[in-house]
Protein backbone atom coordinates (compact mmCIF):
# COMPACT_ATOMS: atom_id res chain seq x y z
CA UNK A 1 0.00 0.00 0.00
CA UNK A 2 1.35 3.63 -0.91
CA UNK A 3 2.61 6.07 2.06
CA UNK A 4 0.37 8.90 0.89
CA UNK A 5 -3.17 6.97 1.20
CA UNK A 6 -5.31 8.56 3.85
CA UNK A 7 -8.36 7.09 4.83
CA UNK A 8 -11.57 7.67 2.34
CA UNK A 9 -9.11 8.83 -0.84
CA UNK A 10 -7.81 7.67 -3.40
CA UNK A 11 -6.76 8.53 -7.33
CA UNK A 12 -6.30 12.18 -8.00
CA UNK A 13 -7.77 15.23 -6.29
CA UNK A 14 -11.74 15.23 -7.51
CA UNK A 15 -11.36 12.11 -9.19
CA UNK A 16 -15.20 10.73 -9.20
CA UNK A 17 -14.29 6.84 -7.73
CA UNK A 18 -15.74 4.42 -9.43
CA UNK A 19 -17.95 1.53 -7.41
CA UNK A 20 -14.19 -0.95 -7.52
CA UNK A 21 -12.63 2.26 -6.69
CA UNK A 22 -14.94 2.42 -3.30
CA UNK A 23 -14.81 -0.85 -2.25
CA UNK A 24 -11.07 -1.30 -2.70
CA UNK A 25 -10.89 2.41 -0.57
CA UNK A 26 -13.12 0.71 2.01
CA UNK A 27 -10.86 -2.66 2.65
CA UNK A 28 -7.69 -0.49 2.67
CA UNK A 29 -9.49 1.65 5.28
CA UNK A 30 -10.35 -1.39 7.27
CA UNK A 31 -7.08 -2.83 6.51
CA UNK A 32 -5.03 0.13 7.91
CA UNK A 33 -7.40 0.61 10.36
CA UNK A 34 -6.78 -3.00 11.56
CA UNK A 35 -3.02 -3.75 11.05
CA UNK A 36 -2.12 -0.27 10.99
CA UNK A 37 2.36 -0.27 9.23
CA UNK A 38 1.87 -4.11 8.49
CA UNK A 39 -1.40 -2.99 6.19
CA UNK A 40 0.66 -3.76 2.97
CA UNK A 41 1.19 -7.43 4.01
CA UNK A 42 -2.66 -7.64 5.03
CA UNK A 43 -3.42 -5.90 1.25
CA UNK A 44 -0.94 -8.95 -0.22
CA UNK A 45 -3.77 -11.52 1.49
CA UNK A 46 -6.21 -10.05 -0.54
CA UNK A 47 -3.88 -9.57 -3.98
CA UNK A 48 -3.02 -13.71 -3.71
CA UNK A 49 -6.84 -14.63 -2.94
CA UNK A 50 -7.98 -12.45 -5.84
CA UNK A 51 -5.54 -14.27 -8.26
CA UNK A 52 -6.66 -17.93 -7.28
CA UNK A 53 -8.05 -19.87 -4.45
CA UNK A 54 -5.49 -20.32 -1.73
CA UNK A 55 -5.08 -21.90 1.76
CA UNK A 56 -4.14 -20.82 4.71
CA UNK A 57 -0.55 -22.34 5.11
CA UNK A 58 0.54 -20.69 1.65
CA UNK A 59 -1.24 -17.26 2.57
CA UNK A 60 1.06 -17.38 5.89
CA UNK A 61 4.58 -18.15 4.11
CA UNK A 62 3.95 -15.58 1.31
CA UNK A 63 2.77 -12.89 3.83
CA UNK A 64 4.63 -13.47 6.78
CA UNK A 65 1.10 -12.49 8.85
CA UNK A 66 0.46 -14.81 11.62
CA UNK A 67 -2.15 -17.36 10.72
CA UNK A 68 -5.14 -15.66 13.30
CA UNK A 69 -4.05 -12.20 10.96
CA UNK A 70 -4.79 -13.80 8.10
CA UNK A 71 -7.87 -15.29 9.22
CA UNK A 72 -9.23 -11.72 9.97
CA UNK A 73 -8.15 -10.78 6.51
CA UNK A 74 -9.91 -12.80 4.92
CA UNK A 75 -13.16 -12.22 6.75
CA UNK A 76 -12.60 -8.22 6.10
CA UNK A 77 -12.40 -9.06 2.49
CA UNK A 78 -15.15 -11.00 2.78
CA UNK A 79 -13.65 -14.35 1.38
CA UNK A 80 -15.34 -17.34 1.35
CA UNK A 81 -13.96 -21.05 2.18
CA UNK A 82 -13.87 -23.56 -0.52
CA UNK A 83 -12.97 -26.94 1.40
CA UNK A 84 -9.32 -25.87 2.20
CA UNK A 85 -8.84 -23.01 -0.02
CA UNK A 86 -10.05 -19.21 0.28
CA UNK A 87 -11.30 -17.36 -2.45
CA UNK A 88 -13.06 -14.28 -3.19
CA UNK A 89 -16.06 -14.11 -5.39
CA UNK A 90 -16.14 -10.35 -6.34
CA UNK A 91 -12.46 -9.38 -6.45
CA UNK A 92 -10.90 -6.43 -6.32
CA UNK A 93 -8.45 -5.80 -8.70
CA UNK A 94 -6.85 -2.56 -7.60
CA UNK A 95 -6.00 -3.38 -4.26
CA UNK A 96 -2.64 -4.78 -6.75
CA UNK A 97 -1.64 -0.69 -6.61
CA UNK A 98 -1.34 -0.98 -2.74
CA UNK A 99 1.06 -4.27 -2.49
CA UNK A 100 4.81 -3.84 -2.70
CA UNK A 101 6.54 -5.46 -5.38
CA UNK A 102 8.10 -8.95 -4.13
CA UNK A 103 11.79 -9.69 -5.27
CA UNK A 104 12.20 -12.28 -8.08
CA UNK A 105 12.99 -15.98 -6.55
CA UNK A 106 16.34 -16.84 -6.91
CA UNK A 107 17.56 -19.46 -9.36
CA UNK A 108 20.98 -21.14 -8.63
CA UNK A 109 23.12 -24.08 -8.76
CA UNK A 110 23.60 -23.73 -4.56
CA UNK A 111 20.02 -22.93 -4.09
CA UNK A 112 19.05 -26.12 -5.81
CA UNK A 113 21.45 -28.30 -4.05
CA UNK A 114 20.46 -26.43 -0.59
CA UNK A 115 16.71 -27.54 -1.44
CA UNK A 116 18.07 -31.10 -2.65
CA UNK A 117 19.72 -31.53 0.39
CA UNK A 118 16.45 -30.11 2.70
CA UNK A 119 14.10 -32.40 0.67
CA UNK A 120 15.95 -35.17 1.56
CA UNK A 121 16.48 -34.98 5.43
CA UNK A 122 15.10 -36.52 7.92
CA UNK A 123 11.78 -35.76 9.40
CA UNK A 124 10.90 -33.01 11.45
CA UNK A 125 10.82 -33.97 15.08
CA UNK A 126 7.56 -32.39 16.44
CA UNK A 127 8.53 -33.26 20.24
CA UNK A 128 12.31 -30.82 19.23
CA UNK A 129 9.96 -28.19 17.88
CA UNK A 130 11.44 -28.50 14.40
CA UNK A 131 10.40 -26.37 11.60
CA UNK A 132 12.46 -26.54 8.51
CA UNK A 133 14.11 -22.87 6.81
CA UNK A 134 13.15 -22.66 3.33
CA UNK A 135 16.39 -23.22 1.07
CA UNK A 136 16.26 -19.86 0.15
CA UNK A 137 16.78 -18.73 3.65
CA UNK A 138 19.35 -21.13 4.22
CA UNK A 139 21.46 -20.01 1.34
CA UNK A 140 20.63 -16.42 2.66
CA UNK A 141 22.59 -17.01 6.21
CA UNK A 142 25.19 -18.61 4.68
CA UNK A 143 25.92 -15.46 2.41
CA UNK A 144 25.55 -13.49 5.32
CA UNK A 145 27.74 -15.20 7.14
CA UNK A 146 30.20 -15.27 4.75
CA UNK A 147 29.96 -11.49 4.18
CA UNK A 148 30.29 -10.57 7.69
CA UNK A 149 33.20 -12.72 8.77
CA UNK A 150 36.03 -13.87 7.63
CA UNK A 151 35.33 -17.86 7.52
CA UNK A 152 38.57 -19.19 7.13
CA UNK A 153 39.64 -17.99 10.46
CA UNK A 154 36.99 -17.29 12.43
CA UNK A 155 34.97 -20.94 13.37
CA UNK A 156 31.59 -21.62 12.95
CA UNK A 157 29.08 -23.34 15.89
CA UNK A 158 25.99 -24.19 14.90
CA UNK A 159 23.86 -24.93 17.92
CA UNK A 160 21.07 -26.85 16.70
CA UNK A 161 20.77 -27.38 12.82
CA UNK A 162 18.00 -28.66 11.48
CA UNK A 163 17.93 -26.56 9.44
CA UNK A 164 21.41 -27.44 7.53
CA UNK A 165 22.76 -24.35 7.54
CA UNK A 166 26.13 -25.76 8.37
CA UNK A 167 25.94 -27.22 4.99
CA UNK A 168 24.72 -24.25 3.29
CA UNK A 169 27.82 -22.66 4.60
CA UNK A 170 30.49 -24.83 3.95
CA UNK A 171 29.06 -24.87 0.48
CA UNK A 172 29.17 -20.85 -0.11
CA UNK A 173 32.65 -21.01 1.61
CA UNK A 174 34.64 -24.67 1.28
CA UNK A 175 37.10 -23.29 3.45
CA UNK A 176 34.92 -22.64 6.61
CA UNK A 177 35.51 -24.29 9.68
CA UNK A 178 32.46 -25.58 10.99
CA UNK A 179 31.04 -27.88 13.71
CA UNK A 180 27.06 -28.63 14.27
CA UNK A 181 26.42 -29.62 17.64
CA UNK A 182 22.55 -30.88 18.57
CA UNK A 183 20.22 -34.04 19.88
CA UNK A 184 18.61 -35.34 16.71
CA UNK A 185 21.02 -38.39 15.91
CA UNK A 186 19.40 -38.95 12.74
CA UNK A 187 20.13 -35.66 11.81
CA UNK A 188 23.45 -35.20 12.74
CA UNK A 189 24.31 -38.92 10.40
CA UNK A 190 22.60 -37.00 7.25
CA UNK A 191 24.81 -34.03 8.05
CA UNK A 192 27.84 -35.55 8.42
CA UNK A 193 27.08 -38.30 5.65
CA UNK A 194 25.99 -35.29 3.43
CA UNK A 195 29.27 -33.63 4.22
CA UNK A 196 31.46 -36.43 3.43
CA UNK A 197 29.81 -37.10 0.38
CA UNK A 198 29.90 -33.70 -0.99
CA UNK A 199 33.77 -32.92 0.12
CA UNK A 200 32.78 -30.31 3.30
CA UNK A 201 34.18 -30.06 6.50
CA UNK A 202 31.58 -30.13 8.91
CA UNK A 203 32.52 -31.92 12.20
CA UNK A 204 29.25 -33.21 13.95
CA UNK A 205 29.02 -33.77 17.91
CA UNK A 206 25.64 -34.98 20.04
CA UNK A 207 24.83 -33.25 23.16
CA UNK A 208 21.79 -32.07 25.11
CA UNK A 209 22.07 -28.82 25.15
CA UNK A 210 20.11 -29.27 29.03
CA UNK A 211 23.16 -31.21 30.15
CA UNK A 212 26.05 -29.06 28.94
CA UNK A 213 28.06 -28.41 25.73
CA UNK A 214 30.93 -30.95 24.78
CA UNK A 215 34.03 -30.29 26.43
CA UNK A 216 35.67 -30.33 23.21
CA UNK A 217 33.59 -27.35 21.56
CA UNK A 218 33.67 -25.19 24.73
CA UNK A 219 35.67 -21.68 23.85
CA UNK A 220 36.14 -23.22 20.66
CA UNK A 221 34.18 -20.37 18.05
CA UNK A 222 34.32 -16.90 16.84
CA UNK A 223 30.69 -16.99 15.96
CA UNK A 224 27.80 -19.24 17.06
CA UNK A 225 24.39 -19.75 15.47
CA UNK A 226 21.19 -21.15 16.68
CA UNK A 227 17.49 -21.01 16.14
CA UNK A 228 16.26 -22.71 19.08
CA UNK A 229 12.95 -23.45 20.39
CA UNK A 230 11.01 -20.31 20.51
CA UNK A 231 10.11 -20.53 24.59
CA UNK A 232 11.99 -18.02 26.57
CA UNK A 233 13.32 -20.89 28.60
CA UNK A 234 15.00 -22.54 25.15
CA UNK A 235 16.03 -19.48 23.97
CA UNK A 236 17.74 -19.02 26.69
CA UNK A 237 19.48 -22.35 26.75
CA UNK A 238 20.59 -21.96 23.38
CA UNK A 239 21.92 -18.55 23.91
CA UNK A 240 24.29 -19.80 27.14
CA UNK A 241 25.20 -23.33 24.88
CA UNK A 242 25.97 -20.53 22.15
CA UNK A 243 28.31 -18.26 24.62
CA UNK A 244 30.14 -21.16 26.49
CA UNK A 245 30.94 -22.03 22.86
CA UNK A 246 32.77 -18.60 21.68
CA UNK A 247 36.65 -18.43 23.03
CA UNK A 248 36.36 -14.27 21.84
CA UNK A 249 35.33 -12.94 24.92
CA UNK A 250 35.54 -9.38 23.03
CA UNK A 251 33.96 -9.35 19.75
CA UNK A 252 32.66 -13.36 19.96
CA UNK A 253 29.47 -13.10 18.41
CA UNK A 254 25.99 -14.79 18.89
CA UNK A 255 23.11 -14.82 16.15
CA UNK A 256 20.33 -15.90 16.53
CA UNK A 257 17.07 -16.77 14.67
CA UNK A 258 13.56 -15.99 16.59
CA UNK A 259 10.22 -14.83 15.97
CA UNK A 260 6.72 -14.23 17.23
CA UNK A 261 3.04 -13.84 15.86
CA UNK A 262 2.48 -10.34 15.09
CA UNK A 263 -0.15 -10.20 17.71
CA UNK A 264 2.26 -11.44 20.68
CA UNK A 265 4.41 -8.47 20.96
CA UNK A 266 4.68 -9.59 25.04
CA UNK A 267 6.39 -13.07 24.30
CA UNK A 268 8.56 -10.97 21.82
CA UNK A 269 9.36 -9.14 24.42
CA UNK A 270 10.01 -12.03 27.14
CA UNK A 271 12.45 -13.72 25.29
CA UNK A 272 14.26 -10.42 24.58
CA UNK A 273 14.66 -9.77 28.39
CA UNK A 274 16.04 -13.41 28.99
CA UNK A 275 18.62 -12.25 26.28
CA UNK A 276 19.56 -8.95 28.42
CA UNK A 277 19.60 -10.75 31.58
CA UNK A 278 22.31 -13.17 30.36
CA UNK A 279 24.02 -9.97 29.57
CA UNK A 280 23.33 -10.25 25.63
CA UNK A 281 23.61 -6.97 23.48
CA UNK A 282 21.50 -6.48 20.31
CA UNK A 283 24.02 -5.11 17.87
CA UNK A 284 21.64 -5.42 15.17
CA UNK A 285 18.32 -7.16 14.15
CA UNK A 286 17.38 -8.05 10.92
CA UNK A 287 13.34 -8.43 10.64
CA UNK A 288 11.65 -10.95 8.59
CA UNK A 289 15.39 -12.47 7.98
CA UNK A 290 14.12 -16.38 8.04
CA UNK A 291 11.20 -17.78 6.35
CA UNK A 292 10.05 -21.58 7.43
CA UNK A 293 8.10 -24.18 6.06
CA UNK A 294 5.34 -23.88 8.60
CA UNK A 295 5.44 -22.08 11.84
CA UNK A 296 1.73 -19.80 11.04
CA UNK A 297 1.55 -18.94 14.39
CA UNK A 298 4.60 -16.80 13.55
CA UNK A 299 3.94 -15.96 9.58
CA UNK A 300 6.48 -18.54 8.40
CA UNK A 301 9.05 -16.04 9.58
CA UNK A 302 12.03 -14.85 12.08
CA UNK A 303 14.31 -12.07 12.65
CA UNK A 304 17.95 -12.43 12.92
CA UNK A 305 19.20 -10.82 16.01
CA UNK A 306 23.09 -10.48 15.93
CA UNK A 307 24.17 -10.35 19.34
CA UNK A 308 27.87 -9.55 21.38
CA UNK A 309 28.24 -10.47 25.28
CA UNK A 310 28.92 -8.12 27.87
CA UNK A 311 31.30 -8.32 30.82
CA UNK A 312 28.02 -9.42 32.61
CA UNK A 313 27.54 -12.67 30.40
CA UNK A 314 30.55 -14.22 31.18
CA UNK A 315 30.43 -13.50 34.66
CA UNK A 316 26.77 -14.81 34.49
CA UNK A 317 28.25 -17.91 32.49
CA UNK A 318 31.07 -18.82 35.20
CA UNK A 319 28.18 -18.68 37.99
CA UNK A 320 26.05 -20.68 35.93
CA UNK A 321 26.20 -24.68 36.22
CA UNK A 322 25.88 -25.53 32.87
CA UNK A 323 23.83 -29.23 33.99
CA UNK A 324 21.39 -27.13 36.10
CA UNK A 325 19.26 -25.74 33.18
CA UNK A 326 15.53 -26.40 32.60
CA UNK A 327 14.23 -30.03 31.26
CA UNK A 328 11.06 -28.75 29.85
CA UNK A 329 12.03 -25.83 26.74
CA UNK A 330 10.17 -26.85 23.54
CA UNK A 331 6.56 -25.94 22.87
CA UNK A 332 5.33 -30.04 22.12
CA UNK A 333 5.94 -33.03 23.48
CA UNK A 334 6.89 -34.84 26.74
CA UNK A 335 9.50 -31.78 27.19
CA UNK A 336 7.17 -29.15 26.72
CA UNK A 337 6.65 -26.43 29.00
CA UNK A 338 3.10 -27.00 29.95
CA UNK A 339 3.60 -30.88 29.58
CA UNK A 340 2.67 -32.56 32.62
CA UNK A 341 5.25 -34.34 34.86
CA UNK A 342 6.43 -38.02 33.93
CA UNK A 343 6.36 -39.74 37.00
CA UNK A 344 8.54 -43.05 37.91
CA UNK A 345 5.87 -45.39 38.80
CA UNK A 346 6.48 -48.44 40.68
CA UNK A 347 9.85 -47.73 41.50
CA UNK A 348 10.65 -48.82 44.72
CA UNK A 349 9.92 -52.31 43.16
CA UNK A 350 13.27 -52.01 41.54
CA UNK A 351 14.85 -51.18 44.60
CA UNK A 352 15.02 -55.03 46.34
CA UNK A 353 18.27 -56.69 47.23
CA UNK A 354 21.99 -54.58 46.80
CA UNK A 355 21.52 -50.92 45.52
CA UNK A 356 24.68 -49.22 44.79
CA UNK A 357 23.04 -45.92 43.70
CA UNK A 358 19.88 -44.74 42.07
CA UNK A 359 20.21 -41.92 38.89
CA UNK A 360 16.85 -39.16 38.75
CA UNK A 361 14.96 -37.30 41.10
CA UNK A 362 11.95 -39.71 41.38
CA UNK A 363 13.10 -42.64 43.64
CA UNK A 364 12.39 -43.40 46.97
CA UNK A 365 15.12 -42.33 49.85
CA UNK A 366 17.95 -43.85 50.85
CA UNK A 367 20.41 -45.05 48.19
CA UNK A 368 23.10 -42.76 47.05
CA UNK A 369 21.94 -40.44 44.01
CA UNK A 370 23.20 -38.16 41.68
CA UNK A 371 21.29 -35.79 38.88
CA UNK A 372 21.02 -37.41 35.38
CA UNK A 373 22.67 -33.98 34.07
CA UNK A 374 25.91 -35.26 36.36
CA UNK A 375 25.71 -38.78 35.25
CA UNK A 376 25.29 -38.14 31.19
CA UNK A 377 28.06 -35.52 31.40
CA UNK A 378 30.85 -37.38 33.22
CA UNK A 379 29.31 -41.28 34.03
CA UNK A 380 28.46 -42.50 37.96
CA UNK A 381 29.96 -40.36 40.57
CA UNK A 382 32.89 -42.35 42.99
CA UNK A 383 30.61 -42.27 45.73
CA UNK A 384 28.27 -44.62 43.56
CA UNK A 385 30.55 -46.14 41.09
CA UNK A 386 32.96 -47.96 43.91
CA UNK A 387 29.93 -49.93 45.67
CA UNK A 388 28.67 -52.92 44.79
CA UNK A 389 24.94 -53.39 43.53
CA UNK A 390 22.70 -52.44 41.17
CA UNK A 391 22.86 -48.88 40.02
CA UNK A 392 19.04 -47.98 38.77
CA UNK A 393 18.44 -45.20 36.20
CA UNK A 394 15.62 -42.80 35.52
CA UNK A 395 14.94 -42.74 32.10
CA UNK A 396 11.73 -42.08 31.42
CA UNK A 397 11.84 -39.09 30.49
CA UNK A 398 14.34 -40.05 27.56
CA UNK A 399 13.78 -38.07 23.99
CA UNK A 400 15.56 -41.21 21.90
CA UNK A 401 19.50 -40.76 22.87
CA UNK A 402 19.36 -40.83 26.29
CA UNK A 403 19.61 -44.72 26.96
CA UNK A 404 22.61 -45.74 24.73
CA UNK A 405 24.36 -42.76 25.82
CA UNK A 406 24.11 -44.24 29.77
CA UNK A 407 25.15 -47.73 28.30
CA UNK A 408 28.54 -45.84 27.36
CA UNK A 409 28.99 -43.56 30.37
CA UNK A 410 27.98 -46.06 33.18
CA UNK A 411 30.53 -48.70 34.20
CA UNK A 412 28.25 -50.72 36.89
CA UNK A 413 27.86 -54.12 38.17
CA UNK A 414 24.45 -53.73 37.37
CA UNK A 415 22.17 -51.37 35.70
CA UNK A 416 18.71 -51.13 35.58
CA UNK A 417 17.32 -48.17 33.62
CA UNK A 418 13.69 -47.75 32.57
CA UNK A 419 12.17 -46.15 30.17
CA UNK A 420 9.21 -45.49 28.18
CA UNK A 421 7.93 -48.85 26.53
CA UNK A 422 7.91 -47.28 22.88
CA UNK A 423 11.53 -46.18 23.39
CA UNK A 424 12.98 -47.09 19.56
CA UNK A 425 15.91 -48.75 21.05
CA UNK A 426 13.95 -51.48 22.84
CA UNK A 427 14.05 -53.53 19.83
CA UNK A 428 17.54 -53.63 18.78
CA UNK A 429 20.84 -51.43 20.73
CA UNK A 430 24.01 -50.84 18.39
CA UNK A 431 25.76 -54.14 18.27
CA UNK A 432 28.84 -52.21 19.87
CA UNK A 433 26.92 -51.96 23.47
CA UNK A 434 27.35 -56.24 23.35
CA UNK A 435 30.98 -55.44 24.12
CA UNK A 436 30.39 -53.84 27.39
CA UNK A 437 26.94 -55.40 28.70
CA UNK A 438 24.79 -58.33 28.31
CA UNK A 439 20.89 -56.56 27.58
CA UNK A 440 17.63 -57.87 28.49
CA UNK A 441 14.77 -55.65 28.02
CA UNK A 442 11.46 -56.33 30.31
CA UNK A 443 8.43 -54.64 28.60
CA UNK A 444 5.11 -53.64 30.90
CA UNK A 445 7.31 -53.36 34.25
CA UNK A 446 7.58 -51.86 36.66
CA UNK A 447 4.61 -50.50 35.31
CA UNK A 448 2.23 -50.14 32.19
CA UNK A 449 3.76 -47.98 29.92
CA UNK A 450 7.16 -48.40 31.11
CA UNK A 451 10.14 -51.28 30.89
CA UNK A 452 13.73 -52.08 32.33
CA UNK A 453 16.45 -52.34 30.30
CA UNK A 454 19.06 -54.61 32.35
CA UNK A 455 22.36 -54.28 31.79
CA UNK A 456 25.29 -56.89 33.02
CA UNK A 457 28.98 -56.26 32.24
CA UNK A 458 30.26 -58.66 29.90
CA UNK A 459 33.63 -60.74 30.94
CA UNK A 460 36.75 -59.18 29.45
CA UNK A 461 37.96 -62.53 29.38
CA UNK A 462 35.32 -63.85 26.61
CA UNK A 463 36.85 -61.16 24.01
CA UNK A 464 39.64 -61.77 21.73
CA UNK A 465 42.60 -58.86 21.87
CA UNK A 466 41.00 -56.49 19.10
CA UNK A 467 37.27 -56.35 21.15
CA UNK A 468 39.52 -55.68 24.26
CA UNK A 469 40.29 -53.20 22.79
CA UNK A 470 37.34 -51.79 21.97
CA UNK A 471 36.38 -53.02 25.32
CA UNK A 472 38.94 -50.77 26.75
CA UNK A 473 37.61 -47.53 24.42
CA UNK A 474 33.72 -48.26 25.18
CA UNK A 475 34.61 -48.34 29.07
CA UNK A 476 36.35 -44.98 29.07
CA UNK A 477 33.85 -42.54 26.95
CA UNK A 478 33.75 -40.00 28.83
CA UNK A 479 37.33 -39.84 28.70
CA UNK A 480 39.57 -38.01 25.54
CA UNK A 481 39.21 -40.35 22.75
CA UNK A 482 42.72 -40.29 21.15
CA UNK A 483 44.71 -40.72 24.96
CA UNK A 484 41.81 -43.43 25.47
CA UNK A 485 42.30 -45.48 22.86
CA UNK A 486 46.46 -44.95 22.67
CA UNK A 487 46.72 -46.46 26.48
CA UNK A 488 44.30 -49.36 25.12
CA UNK A 489 46.98 -49.72 22.73
CA UNK A 490 49.71 -49.92 24.79
CA UNK A 491 47.69 -52.15 27.23
CA UNK A 492 45.96 -54.53 24.78
CA UNK A 493 48.36 -54.52 21.78
CA UNK A 494 51.37 -54.27 23.53
CA UNK A 495 52.58 -51.40 21.26
CA UNK A 496 55.19 -48.98 22.20
CA UNK A 497 53.46 -45.08 22.97
CA UNK A 498 54.94 -43.59 20.13
CA UNK A 499 53.82 -45.97 17.59
CA UNK A 500 50.55 -45.97 19.74
CA UNK A 501 50.35 -42.52 19.35
CA UNK A 502 50.92 -42.39 15.42
CA UNK A 503 48.37 -45.73 15.19
CA UNK A 504 45.63 -43.27 16.89
CA UNK A 505 42.95 -41.04 14.38
CA UNK A 506 40.87 -39.67 16.60
CA UNK A 507 39.63 -35.67 16.40
CA UNK A 508 41.84 -33.62 18.91
CA UNK A 509 39.66 -33.18 22.41
CA UNK A 510 36.71 -35.12 21.59
CA UNK A 511 35.30 -37.96 23.63
CA UNK A 512 33.26 -41.46 22.43
CA UNK A 513 30.00 -40.22 24.32
CA UNK A 514 29.88 -36.91 22.31
CA UNK A 515 29.90 -38.71 18.74
CA UNK A 516 27.10 -39.29 16.96
CA UNK A 517 25.63 -42.50 16.90
CA UNK A 518 26.98 -43.85 13.61
CA UNK A 519 30.58 -42.28 14.07
CA UNK A 520 30.81 -44.08 17.49
CA UNK A 521 30.58 -47.43 15.50
CA UNK A 522 32.50 -46.28 12.68
CA UNK A 523 35.34 -45.50 15.22
CA UNK A 524 35.24 -48.66 17.31
CA UNK A 525 35.66 -50.85 13.68
CA UNK A 526 39.10 -47.98 12.82
CA UNK A 527 39.95 -48.97 17.06
CA UNK A 528 39.80 -52.74 16.03
CA UNK A 529 41.60 -52.07 13.19
CA UNK A 530 44.55 -50.59 14.86
CA UNK A 531 45.09 -53.75 16.99
CA UNK A 532 46.76 -55.63 14.37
Amino acid sequence: MGRNHQPGTRGGVGAAPDCDDLRVTGLLDALVARFGPRSPHAARVVQLVAERPRGLAELVGETGLSRRSVEQVLQLAGARADGDLFRLDDRPDGIAAHVRPRPAPERSELLATIAGWIDGAPAARRDLDHVAATPETALRRARWLDEQYDLATAPLLFVGDHDLTALATALVHPRARVAVVDLDEALLEYIDRTAAAHGLAVECRYADLRFGLPPELVAAADVAFTDPPYTPEGVRLFALAALRGLRHREYGQVVISYGTGDGQPALGLKVQQALTDLGLYTEAMLPRFNRYRGAQAIGSHSDLYVCRATARAWRHLDRVDPRAAATTIYTHGTHALEAAPRRLAGAADLLDGDVAGVVGTDWPAGPPSTRLATFLGSGLPPAIRRRPGTVAVDLVADPGPWLLRSLLVATASRLVLVVRDTHPDLAALPPFVALKYAVEVRRHHPARGLATVTAVPVPVGELDRAQRLQRHVLDRATGVLATVWRDGLVRHAGLPRDAARAAVAAPPGARLVDLPRHRIATVLDEVAASAG
